[in-house]
């Protein structure tokens, strides 16, 4: 697997591993046993959702009380939190936090690459898993499977090493931010307890409008943070086009010689 990336994305171009990620998150998601592959993934986007929505709901003068995951297909799950004053303020922040925080974590993540801050990155996702399984996991799969993507995470960080680890990172970046990106297209269907209607109950706008302007500022973050971190490599969509053909052409010049 190594020399395979190795051969895709030579070190004078490791840009390339985030176009594969992404294309490789994109395709995952339309093959028939795709979601099950991602499966840890949609876990780790679950606990990022809710873990934003929760932490927004100390914010706001709300308790939270725990963070459940559930073991079924979609990977679901619930943040538990007690309202200790009735506040409409509160209740938009808390259920906008969750599809907003995910995009942004995974934006943030793209964006930590032109610092080459990957491993500081990865080991802080560890400390959050790790710690959010002892103080809100209080289900047994919530613990299990929080300290399993811990784990995971922390081997990624202590033996991986480069191209594996960045494309690991770049994968993990690329999955938070179109999870969440799907996830928002379900808020479309007018579900009476999604965060769409909680938040039109407040503010009384429709539904698929808040549906709508979480999904345009999703997109924004994430192709945002895609164009930066390609510009602070140097790359453009164009050199890289030809870069790949020009490869295979010294290639297959190679094997004729």
């Amino acid at each position: 697997m190594k020399q395979l990336l190795e051969r895709i994305a030579p070190k004078n171009r490791p840009h390339v591993l985030l176009f594969v990620a992404l294309g490789l998150s994109l395709l995952l998601w339309v093959l028939p046993f795709g979601k099950w592959v991602v499966y840890p993934f949609s876990l780790l986007v679950t606990w990022v959702h809710e873990m934003c929505q929760g932490l927004a709901a100390e914010c706001v003068n709300f308790h939270f009380e725990k963070l459940i995951l559930r073991p079924d297909a979609k990977a679901s799950g619930e943040a538990m939190f007690v309202k200790l004053a009735d506040s409409r303020f509160g209740t938009v922040v808390v259920a906008s936090a969750g599809y907003l925080g995910s995009t942004l974590l995974g934006a943030a993540m793209l964006l930590a690459k032109t610092r080459k801050k990957e491993v500081a990155v990865l080991e802080w996702l560890v400390v959050a898993l790790a710690f959010s399984a002892l103080f809100y996991g209080r289900t047994f799969f919530s613990f299990v499977a929080l300290l399993s993507l811990a784990g995971a995470l922390a081997l990624l960080v202590v033996k991986g090493v480069d191209p594996w680890r960045t494309f690991v990172y770049d994968l993990v970046a690329c999955q938070v931010c179109l999870n969440a990106l799907l996830d928002i297209r379900t808020l479309y269907s007018g579900d009476s307890g999604s965060d769409a209607m909680i938040v039109s109950r407040a503010l009384f706008l429709p539904h698929w409008f808040w549906a709508s302007i979480w999904l345009a500022m999703s997109l924004a973050a994430f192709s945002g943070a895609i164009y930066v971190a390609l510009r602070a490599s140097g790359t453009r969509l164009a050199p890289v086009a030809r870069g790949i053909v020009q490869d295979n052409v010294d290639a297959k010049s190679s094997k004729q010689e």
